[in-house]
């Protein structure tokens, strides 16, 4: 190619709090440089049309912690207020919101164009789109009126506008065919990976952040949304069944932001009689969440439905055990080097969670497996993939037959 290949990414989901798809598109613009010199990855939320995209203030989030009591920490009845408000104005919103992105695109969009978050606007370049998890079709009872909405009115219209899509587990491909009609060979695997901060940090930074977090020497950690889909009202009752002597040696710890539909757990950690045993830190930033999750015992993640399971995966690669369910992509994600339950089990999850804090040799094997598995994801690869399938979309390649990196022999 003599003039490099323009791929303009739709990077307003990363222009919000980071999420799940917010640091995928980041990742993404990172790494692409790197991997193919012929592309040019350009932002929309850096062009002039998409300037609007771009978040004013740059205030570090808050994390909405007060000390090591439980009770201390459950946000109040204004907050659950202000969080119905914002819903209502994104319901609201959205139909303005999204006339506006179609012109964005369509006016900055030249050689190809990456929505990374499931519902492209119009574009009269070619499209590619990534698609990071169903759950709102199979299982709309865990979102909010808005988001299903969206979905129900996007989804069709982007299936038309899309040339290529990207699936970031094999299980998310799978229902794109069951529940959209969308064609395999319409569809690549492009897996994530850890973010490049997330490592085995050296003995005396975790000490610091432990210190700066008041961490306990031991304890268990969840890290994600509190929402109906991951499963934390399960956690907690399965945590409570571990009994006084467990508990009180390992603490549970809570990182992540209040989500929709959240009231139920809320109301668990108000009024469970071992509440004192569980810690609720909110939305962490990077630095502090790595620190964490190499201070903590094991992750414990028993999540109904993923698209793929960041959270394992960056616990794994920081050399921490996990414990996981065996749902949608998450066991292709960790593979056998993790403890593995039914999430609707909760005697199951229980006794997991008490052999990995009651046999040290149990854990020492995991965490030295889960490591070599998190070794076997790059953003590097990811971002190879995705170049390959821009070619194809632009015409400048044929369409491949992908091997799948992480799938397991049989």
């Amino acid at each position: 190619m003599t003039e490099p290949m323009t791929v303009l990414i739709n990077d307003a989901v990363a222009c919000r709090q980071a999420s799940g798809v917010g640091h995928y598109a980041l990742e993404l613009l990172y790494h692409l440089p790197f991997v193919d010199r012929d592309i040019r990855a350009v932002r929309l939320s850096q062009t002039p049309a998409g300037s609007l995209l771009r978040r004013k203030s740059k205030s570090r989030p808050r994390r909405e912690q007060q000390g090591p009591a439980l009770r201390s920490t459950t946000p109040g009845a204004l907050h659950q207020v202000k969080q119905r408000l914002r819903s209502s104005l994104r319901y609201i919103a959205s139909p303005l919101y999204e006339r506006y992105l179609d012109w964005a695109v369509d006016r900055e969009a030249r050689t190809l164009f990456h929505e990374p978050d499931a519902t492209p606007p119009t574009c009269q370049a070619p499209t590619v789109t990534t698609i990071n998890d169903l759950s709102v079709l199979l299982f709309p009872q865990w979102h909010p009126r808005y988001r299903v909405e969206h979905y129900e009115r996007r989804l069709q219209t982007g299936i038309e506008r899309t040339d290529y899509y990207l699936a970031i587990s094999s299980a998310t491909a799978r229902d794109m065919t069951r529940l959209l009609g969308i064609p395999e060979n319409r569809i690549s695997v492009t897996p994530l990976a850890p973010r490049r901060h997330f490592r085995v940090l050296p003995v005396a930074s975790v000490e610091r952040a432990r210190k700066r977090l008041e961490l306990p020497r031991r304890f268990l950690l969840f890290v994600g949304t509190i929402e109906p889909r991951k499963n934390v009202e399960g956690l907690l009752r399965a945590y409570g069944r571990l009994g006084n002597a467990i508990r009180s040696k390992f603490p549970l710890i809570l990182a992540g932001g209040w989500g929709w539909h959240s009231d139920a757990v809320r109301e668990m950690l108000r009024q469970s009689p071992w509440r004192d045993s569980v810690r609720w830190l909110g939305y962490l930033d990077d630095q502090d969440l790595v620190a964490l999750t190499n201070a903590a015992s094991a992750l414990v993640y028993p999540s109904f439905h993923e698209g793929f399971g960041l959270p394992p995966l960056e616990a794994m690669v920081c050399g921490c055990p996990v414990v996981t369910s065996n749902r949608s992509s998450l066991p292709e994600v960790v593979g056998d080097d993790a403890l593995i339950v039914n999430p609707e089990d909760e005697e199951e999850l229980t006794q997991a969670m008490r052999e990995i804090v009651s046999h040290r040799e149990l854990a020492d094997e995991l965490r030295r497996r889960g490591y070599r598995r998190a070794a076997r994801f790059s953003w590097e690869e990811t971002a190879r993939l995705t170049a390959r399938v821009y070619r194809q979309a632009a015409g400048l390649e044929e369409i491949y037959e992908q091997p799948i990196p992480w799938r397991r022999s049989a």
